[in-house]
C-alpha cells in the first residue's frame, strides 16, 4: 500500500512540473482594517497573512485560493456583549480559505504593472478570541459564540509591479448579518 501511494504522489508531483505554468503558488501578508460594531472601519487593525494558490486557465483568467490566519473586528456577532464602554483589547483571531475568480489585465501592451481584478467567496472560522477591559481585565469567557462560521462575499484589485510581487487591496461583506460593514485589507503577495 505505502509503495501504490508513493507512485501515486510520484506522478502527482511529476505532472505538476510539466505543468508548473499552470500553478503558481505564493504568500500573502498584510494588514486588515474594520470595525467593531458601531466603531468605524478603521478602528481595528489585525494580521492577514497565509499562503496562496492559482490555477492558471489563459493570459486573462485564472482561479485562486488562500489559507490565512486572519485578525480582523466582526465577521461574526456574538450572542452577548457586556454592556461595557472601554475596551483595552480585543482579539479576534479567524481561519479564512477565500476561492476566487481573477481577471489579469494590462492598461496598454507596454504598460508594466499588470493589473488583477478578483471577486469570490470564503469561508471564515473564528478559531479564538480575547476579549479585556479596563479595569474588569479578561472577560472573554463571558462573550458567547454560537456561530463560529460565516461565508463572507469578497472583491479586490492586486497590482503587479513585477512578474512576482503585487500589492492587493480586497474587501469582504460578512453575509452573516445586515450590521455588519465592509472590511478592508491591504496586502503584499510574492508568488513565486
Amino acid at each position: 500500500m505505502k509503495k501504490f501511494t508513493l507512485s501515486i504522489l510520484l506522478i502527482f508531483l511529476l505532472q505538476l512540473t510539466v505543468d508548473a505554468q499552470r500553478f503558481k503558488g505564493g504568500l500573502v501578508a498584510g494588514v486588515n482594517l474594520s470595525e467593531l460594531v458601531g466603531e468605524g472601519i478603521g478602528h481595528y487593525l489585525g494580521l492577514n497573512a497565509g499562503v496562496r494558490g492559482t490555477v492558471v486557465f489563459n493570459e486573462h483568467w485564472q482561479l485562486g485560493t488562500e489559507l490565512l490566519f486572519s485578525q480582523k473586528g466582526e465577521y461574526l456577532l456574538p450572542d452577548y456583549y457586556p454592556p461595557l464602554e472601554i475596551y483595552k483589547r480585543v482579539s479576534l483571531n479567524y481561519i479564512e480559505v477565500p476561492l476566487q475568480a481573477e481577471y489579469s489585465f494590462r492598461m496598454h501592451d507596454e504598460a508594466a504593472v499588470l493589473w488583477t481584478l478578483s471577486a469570490g467567496l470564503a469561508y471564515v472560522r473564528l478559531i479564538n478570541h480575547v476579549v479585556e477591559v479596563e479595569g474588569l481585565g479578561d472577560i472573554t469567557d463571558d462573550i458567547v459564540f454560537s456561530n463560529r462560521n460565516t461565508v463572507l462575499i469578497l472583491g479586490g484589485l492586486t497590482g503587479y509591479i513585477n512578474q512576482h510581487v503585487g500589492l492587493n487591496l480586497r474587501a469582504a461583506l460578512s453575509t452573516d448579518s445586515e450590521i455588519l460593514n465592509w472590511t478592508l485589507a491591504a496586502r503584499v503577495i510574492y508568488m513565486f
